[in-house]
This record gives structure tokens, sequence and C-alpha cells, in this order.
């Protein structure tokens, strides 16, 4: 498995794009040449560390709540105190806030304007700088395994790809 640090550098060639996105029914959304050229024209980005917060599943679907920072490791108290929050949380909402593992999509906005208003989760670590909380949905529970989420501040937007370990 590539590090963070070598996936980075890869990231500045739109091949590596392709190779962490495979062809599929996904790729309609996941337009490789417009997220190389959000990520390569990005004001900042990079790859973090995803810490997984918490992990649900409904029917046949898996869940994960995950936690990142564009500031460095999280800290112990951090990620504990993030894990108390989204806790609190019934399945219900988790599911109403995930998105599908389909491509690089705008988080937030500079200005506090989450991907949807209604959002919860999200604004779990709002009083961390650069830290960020996410759920997202797969159907095969073995794609939850994203050790990494690629991110890139791209005109006013934070944009986040969540990496599945099977492609690095």
């Amino acid at each position: 498995m590539k590090t963070k640090e070598q996936l980075a550098r890869e990231l500045e060639n739109e091949k590596t794009w392709k190779s962490i996105r495979p062809a599929s029914f996904w790729n309609l959304f996941f337009s490789t040449k417009k997220n190389f050229n959000r990520y390569a024209n990005a004001d900042w980005k990079g790859v973090a560390d995803v810490v997984v917060l918490r992990t649900d599943e409904y029917e046949d679907c898996h869940y994960a709540t995950i936690a990142f920072s564009t500031k460095g490791a999280l800290s112990e108290d951090a990620i504990n105190t993030l894990k108390e929050r989204v806790n609190e949380f019934p399945v219900n909402a988790v599911r109403y806030e995930s998105t599908g593992n389909g491509g690089f999509y705008p988080m937030v906005s500079d200005e506090g304007e989450y991907y949807s208003e209604d959002y919860e989760l999200h604004r779990q670590a709002e009083d961390m700088d650069g830290v960020y909380v996410a759920p997202f949905m797969v159907v095969k529970k073995e794609n939850l395994n994203c050790p990494y989420i690629i991110y890139a501040h791209y005109e006013g937007q934070l944009y986040i790809y969540y990496v599945n370990a099977k492609f690095l």
C-alpha cells in the first residue's frame, strides 16, 4: 500500500486519478480530468489519515463516520471528543448525511456552508481548526477500508475524496 506522502506526490499526475477510481458506473460522476484539475490548481491540498469514529450497518448498506485533519495528526483527546459527539446521533442521521464514495465532492465552503445546510454530523468539528467530520456509505463492507482522504481547497470550497485501500 502507498503511503500518504507517495499518494500526494502521485496525485500531481492525471494517471493516478484514473488508478484510484477505475472504470465503473460511478465514473459518470467522477470526472478524472475535472478532479485532477481541481487538485492540481487547488489553493491548498493534501492527503490525510482517516480516523474512523463509528461504523453502522443498516439493511444492505455500511456506513463510516470519519474524521481527518488538514493540519497534522489528530490528538487522542480530539478523537475521543469527536467519538463522543458523533455517537450521540441516531443511525438515521448517519444514513441521511452520508455520501456515496463516488468522487471528489464539495464538503464545505469558506463561508461555512456545508454540502447540505441541515447536516449536523459535519459540524461536530467546527471548533477544531483544520479538523473535519464526514460520514460515507458503501454497499460492500470491505469498501469501508479507506485509510486516506484526499482534500483540496479550490474556488472557495473544500473538496474531499475517500481513497479505498484496494486502489493503493
